[in-house]
């Protein structure tokens, strides 16, 4: 074959995928650094998206951090990334300081975006604790997928404004949404998830949170952190969320660390909802630095997990399973081959 020829090939090759979406899929899974990988699948395109927090080199000219997507049709390779929020100037949050684990809802025939926020605002800090400051989820609103997502009515936080929070997620139950989020180790030492009702419009929360179970309620925790270089007693709580199994058990992602490093894990809720009590397997579903995921249907019908791993950000990268729904509970079947 001549130079010419294979040349010719290969743009025909690379340009297959832009033929049949409009899309232009470049960029390889092995090559985007993520944490909190987040994925809607959207049936009405046929394109999976996937939000993640800015970088700098993807962060507007005055610094501020945001929120972008990259599309794909087949989750090994994706579009550049194009930005869909931008954190407001002159609001609670540091606008300058990084955004984490964004996720989008289709809620009422609108698009929500919750994402972790934190401020400059110094805290009553307990003893022995690291230095607690502001930190909580806030909601956004959009027509489109694709953004521009802005606030919703409540300027600040929807978690209490005196709470180091974070990874709030959209849980609707019996017509009522909730957000469920974790409080986090810095401000009680042992991490919780919380749940809260939302307005309608999810313009704001309703009541005060309730506490659904704590770190240590499962065994496999580890207490201690290692948070900039000083060791605190500790239990982590991160990234919720909600699935109903084939038979109608409702359980929650979330992670914490055990002794092989973050771990991803399950609590299933004994009554089959909200109000749990809320059991939790001995052993993480996946450990050794796999963490924060969420299930999503693939096109073809099966079920996806995808997460982080390794828990070292440079080296951090969206990790997909095949997943079984035992009924009961969630089985690994196998890691899907992306590139």
């Amino acid at each position: 074959m001549g130079r010419g020829v294979f040349l010719a090939w290969m743009i025909l090759i690379t340009l297959a995928g832009f033929a049949q979406s409009g899309e232009l899929f470049l960029l390889k899974t092995s090559e985007i650094q993520i944490r909190d990988p987040f994925i809607y699948a959207n049936e009405k395109d046929g394109l999976y998206y996937m939000y993640a927090a800015t970088k700098k080199p993807f962060r507007i000219s005055d610094g501020r951090a945001g929120v972008m997507v990259y599309k794909s049709n087949d989750l090994s390779l994706w579009t550049e990334p194009e930005l869909v929020f931008v954190v407001p100037q002159n609001t609670w949050a540091d606008p300058q300081h990084g955004i984490w684990a964004p996720e989008v809802h289709c809620y009422k025939g609108k698009y929500y975006l919750f994402c972790t926020l934190s401020s400059k605002k110094k805290l009553d800090t307990p003893a022995g604790r690291p230095q607690n400051t502001l930190r909580g989820t806030q909601i956004f609103v959009s027509e489109s997928l694709l953004g521009p997502f802005v606030p919703t009515a409540r300027s600040g936080p929807t978690t209490p404004g005196d709470w180091m929070a974070l990874d709030g997620t959209l849980y609707v139950e019996d017509g009522m949404p909730y957000m469920v989020f974790c409080h986090e180790w810095t401000q009680v030492e042992d991490g919780t998830f919380e749940r809260v009702l939302l307005a309608d419009d999810l313009s704001r929360a309703i009541g005060k949170p309730e506490t659904m179970f704590r770190a240590s309620d499962a065994m496999w925790t580890r207490s201690g952190i290692n948070y900039k270089g000083t060791l605190f007693s500790g239990r982590v709580t991160d990234g919720p969320w909600f699935y109903k199994t084939k038979n109608g058990a409702m359980l929650t992602l979330w992670s914490s660390f055990d002794d092989t490093g973050y771990c991803l894990s399950y609590a299933v809720s004994q009554c089959g909802d909200l109000n749990g009590a809320w059991i939790h397997p001995e052993k993480p579903l996946l450990d050794e630095g796999h963490g924060h995921g969420c299930l999503f249907y693939r096109f073809d019908g099966q079920l996806i997990l995808v997460c982080h791993s390794p828990n070292n950000t440079p080296l951090a990268r969206a990790t997909f399973y095949e997943i079984e729904d035992t009924g009961s509970g969630l089985k690994i079947n196998g890691k899907m081959n992306v590139k």
